[in-house]
């Protein structure tokens, strides 16, 4: 380098350099939060549908839930619907018209007619939808991994044989992969929610639905928690929550502003699309 070298706007990089600085200072970390909950004064990081929707690769498929393990997460939710035969696919959308390679309702067909659908993606290869079973035999996970499970019937009425049905099916697969002690289970439909509780008290059932609703029927049946959209709850509500022993799952932190908003309400839980900042305060 010339001995005769000068930087030609000093005053430029003085000014970064205090950005720099002054960003390093003002970041978030764990300590700035004071939380208070049910779970041990802890908030778990949950990866919604693995990385969230910003992620590269579709939410609900394999390769998002392994990237949200390495990332640090310590828990995912999968979406999980049930088809005509009760078979639990791993999916989000109403209409598999929105997000597949195919077309129409997941309840209305059998697995053979949809076991070769493909998440519509510009990511190259596609990705394959997974029934429950495939996916968390292929998933590489710890049993210390919260595995939530937010079970989706789009269906406008569930009949009492068609809620038999799907307890039955679903409390044999969560007993055939082992996952009784880490998985949670949410329910829209608190009719069939009460029926896999009184199928196995032992299971971690979470009341969805707006909050008096849930708080209610979560009380009522004895269930473990309630899940609710951060906008539509309150710190006072989860505070209520906590003091009747419920525990509280937040869903929408989906920037990195709704992640700091989530911990400030004192959830037991935060579902976010954010997982890598939202880890970084916690952990």
């Amino acid at each position: 380098m010339s001995s005769n070298f000068k930087f030609h706007n000093p005053k430029g990089i003085y000014f970064l350099i205090s950005i720099i600085i002054l960003l390093s200072f003002s970041s978030c970390n764990k300590k700035d939060f004071d939380i208070k909950n049910l779970n041990g004064n802890e908030i778990e990081v949950i990866g919604h549908g693995g990385m969230g929707v910003k992620g590269l690769t579709p939410i609900n498929s394999l390769k998002s839930f392994e990237k949200a393990i390495d990332s640090g997460a310590d828990g995912v939710e999968l979406d999980i619907q049930i088809t005509k035969d009760n078979v639990f696919v791993v999916f989000h959308n109403e209409k598999l018209d929105n997000g597949s390679n195919k077309e129409g309702n997941i309840f209305e067909k059998k697995w053979s007619e949809i076991n070769d659908a493909k998440f519509s993606s510009v990511t190259i290869p596609q990705h394959q939808i997974l029934s429950l079973d495939e996916l968390l035999r292929c998933l590489d996970y710890s049993s210390d991994l919260i595995l939530v499970l937010d079970i989706k019937t789009y269906q406008s009425m569930l009949s009492e044989a068609k809620i038999e049905a799907y307890s039955n099916a679903l409390i044999a697969i969560i007993k055939k992969l082992g996952i009784e002690k880490q998985v949670f289970l949410e329910f829209n439909d608190l009719e069939f929610a009460r029926s896999v509780q009184l199928k196995n008290s032992s299971l971690k059932i979470f009341a969805y639905n707006v909050f008096d609703y849930a708080f209610e029927k979560a009380l009522e049946y004895g269930f473990y928690g309630i899940t609710l959209s951060m906008d539509n709850i309150t710190a006072t509500e989860i505070l209520k929550a906590h003091d009747n022993n419920l525990r509280v799952a937040l869903f929408g932190a989906n920037s990195k502003s709704k992640n700091r908003e989530a911990i400030e309400m004192n959830p037991d839980y935060i579902q976010t699309d954010e997982l890598k900042h939202l880890d970084r305060i916690l952990n």
